[in-house]
This record gives structure tokens, sequence and C-alpha cells, in this order.
């Protein structure tokens, strides 16, 4: 594994993976940045501004990783204008199936909420916020197999 090298300023944290202890600069638009020491993915708080966005949606994936699946039925149509927001290949590709749009958000199904760097590269590809809804990939790959064919 390649580790990214970051600057030797930046907020004190430590690694929940290695448990070491890391000063390192967070990218700007994502506020992650890769441990030196084992390459986790480090999130930090960003700026107070943004504090309160940031911290719901990282509680809304812990929340989606410790609950069960969502059973999303068969029958449930996604909205065309839905799927038009997502490309068919980064689809394909992650494994990933927009939903339906709540507020500035673009509702996205995930079948490993956890999966926190799919979340952060959805993100950057669509460039516009993102809640995800864990629910069990075979319906996921049904529906892309569905919706983009």
């Amino acid at each position: 594994m390649i580790i990214s090298s970051r600057t030797p300023e930046g907020t004190p944290n430590t690694c929940q993976i290695c448990g070491n202890v890391v000063t390192i600069e967070p990218s700007l638009d994502s506020n992650d940045a890769t441990c030196p020491y084992c390459g986790c993915l480090l999130w930090f708080l960003p700026d107070s501004n943004d504090t309160d966005a940031f911290i719901n949606v990282y509680r809304d994936m812990q929340s989606a990783a410790h609950s069960q699946a969502s059973v999303i039925p068969d029958s449930y149509m996604i909205p065309g204008h839905i799927l038009q927001l997502v490309p068919a290949s980064v689809a394909r590709e992650n494994v990933v199936m927009p939903l339906a749009e709540k507020g500035n958000r673009l509702v996205v199904a995930f079948s490993d909420p956890l999966e926190f760097e799919k979340y952060d590269k959805l993100r950057f590809i669509l460039n516009r916020k993102i809640s995800v809804v864990h629910t069990e990939q075979q319906w996921i790959e049904r529906k892309i197999s569905e919706c983009f064919s």
C-alpha cells in the first residue's frame, strides 16, 4: 500500500486503527487525510460553519451501519430525474443506486454504509452532498440492471 504524504502542520489526531498520534493537514474539500502509519482514512471536523452538517452526515452513516439493511420494495420506482443525476458507469462501478432527493442532498443506496472512501468519491464525482441508505447489495444490483440497461 502506498500512503499519501501530508505536511507536518495541521490538527493533532489519533488514528482509530493503529492508535498512532498524527499531526496532519486534512484535504481542503473533504476534511479527510490518510494516516501516515497505516493508511486509514481520518476525518476532521470542518470549520464551524459546516460542523453541524458534517456531524449529521457522519451520524447518519454510523446509524445506518449499526442498523439492519433497509428493505426497499422491488416495486419502488425511482424518478427519471433522479436516475439522471448519477451516470450509469458510476452506479455500476460503485454498486450504488440513487433513490431520491432530500433537501439539497441526493439519497443513495449503499450496501455497506461505512465505505467512507466511496461516499467521498461519489460526493466529488457528483459535486453534491449525499445521504446514505443501507440496503442489500442484490437489490442495488437488480435496480442498476433495470434502470440503466
